[in-house]
């Protein structure tokens, strides 16, 4: 599944809208979020969801199979999610996924693990940026890659630079 964001009627300037992605799971599922280096073309996104699909459909946690998903957002931002009030990821669970994301990374020279860099929108538009430099961006929003759950990403995911823990890094 592909989610692409709704822009909010309500606010001004209009912002995303994330509060439907993945309706079928709850607020408390637990999320990982792996933030691209660079946009993913179209191309790139239907071949990685589709490999993203076949993993979380056979994802299994010492051997009991995981409720899961996934997601790429915005171009940006692979999301995979887990109940875990079915099933909790284990260890070796998690260290799956990642290879998996960091084999994704390799086959289409993307870099989903440089925790210097962050997304900012400013004016609308997305750049991916220095987490030290974040005090340049003063009006802008940051995705806040430290959420850990749906209901995180759903509401407050995208939250003011100016009110960041991120600005303390």
């Amino acid at each position: 599944m592909t989610f692409k964001c709704l822009m909010s009627l309500n606010s001004s300037p209009m912002l995303p809208n994330y509060k439907s992605i993945l309706p079928e799971y709850g607020d408390i599922c637990r999320i990982w979020i792996y933030t691209a280096n660079r946009a993913i073309s179209s191309a790139e996104e239907q071949e990685i969801q589709s490999v993203l699909n076949d993993f979380v459909s056979k994802w299994a946690t010492h051997g009991k199979g995981m409720r899961a998903s996934s997601t790429i957002i915005d171009q940006r931002f692979i999301v995979i999610v887990s109940d875990e009030e079915v099933t909790s990821a284990s260890g070796c669970s998690i260290d799956s996924s990642v290879r998996l994301v960091k084999s994704i990374g390799s086959q289409f020279n993307i870099d989903f693990f440089n925790r210097l860099k962050v997304v900012v929108l400013n004016e609308g538009e997305q750049s991916f940026v220095s987490i030290h430099s974040l005090s340049n961006y003063p009006n802008a929003l940051v995705y806040n890659p430290l959420i850990q759950s749906l209901g995180e990403l759903r509401n407050t995911w995208l939250e003011p630079v100016s009110k960041s823990v991120l600005l303390s890094v």
